[in-house]
């Protein structure tokens, strides 16, 4: 684990870009919390805002929930350079956004920010004995992580269709899982196969929404049935997996997206 990293920042500029778009996965294998933590963020920033505060000494405070019940965790201001980023919009010297030619902003990723003081207080929460090691939050499943930021009670099923899926993003956050060659080899209903070219395996997406038959998708693709749209933790650029590129954005048919993915969690929230 690469050493730590001090972080100083107002609480303002903590909480800038809160969205699924302002976190980008570092070198830990938290998908599972940090797909949560994006649907969360998308659907409710102020949700984030109100769970996260600075104090006087410079460490920071976030509410979780423990069996529906609210905790406060403290952790302070050194995040681990392998932590996850935030993706905030590069300034000018006057403090503007900069815009590309398209008019959009241009985006960096920078280390601390809300997402690395919410994925350090998945680690305390997670540690035992008082030994807060990001190895506490290596693998798991997004309805903990529900679980772990909201006081309501999560699910988390097999594969489903479209239409489920979409009833369960109308009440609250989804995010589903991918499945892995070697998930074959222990039950025998998941095939663990994977479209190698996009699909990160074993790994954790937000549901993003859907994109429906004959419309343009934000990459520009259109397609004549109804896509999902999941985010990748690892940000809208993506990253290589096994020498492969690995989307940022996919965008799936229903055939698709059940030839890849197995698990689907969810929670129920306003906003």
């Amino acid at each position: 684990m690469a050493e730590p990293e001090p972080y100083d920042a107002a609480e303002g500029d903590a909480e800038e870009n809160i969205g699924s778009r302002g976190v980008e996965q570092g070198r830990i294998g938290d998908c599972w919390f940090l797909a949560a933590l994006m649907g969360i963020a998308e659907r409710d920033p102020d949700y984030i805002r109100e769970h996260l505060w600075k104090n006087g000494d410079g460490s920071w405070t976030v509410r979780m929930y423990k069996d529906g019940e609210p905790v406060e965790i403290i952790v302070d201001s050194e995040f681990s350079a392998d932590a996850a980023n935030h993706r905030v919009p590069v300034r000018d010297e006057n403090g503007e956004v900069m815009l590309d030619d398209d008019g959009v902003p241009i985006m960096e990723s920078v280390s601390g920010g809300w997402p690395a003081i919410y994925e350090k207080a998945a680690v305390e929460y997670r540690s035992r004995y008082g030994d807060p090691d990001y190895e506490h939050i290596e693998t798991g499943w997004g309805d903990e992580g529900y679980e772990m930021l909201t006081p309501n009670g999560s699910e988390k099923t097999g594969e489903a269709s479209f239409e489920e899926i979409q009833e369960r993003l109308d009440r609250g956050p989804v995010s589903v899982a991918s499945e892995h060659p070697e998930d074959a080899k222990l039950y025998p209903w998941w095939e663990g196969t994977i479209d190698d070219s996009t699909v990160v395996p074993r790994h954790e997406y937000n549901v993003a929404g859907f994109v429906p038959a004959g419309e343009e998708a934000p990459d520009g693709s259109v397609s004549t049935e109804d896509r999902i749209h999941l985010e990748n933790p690892w940000g809208p650029d993506g990253g290589t997996y096994d020498g492969v590129e690995r989307s940022g954005d996919l965008y799936l048919t229903e055939t698709q997206y059940k030839d890849s993915f197995r698990n689907v969690s969810s929670v129920e929230m306003e906003g």
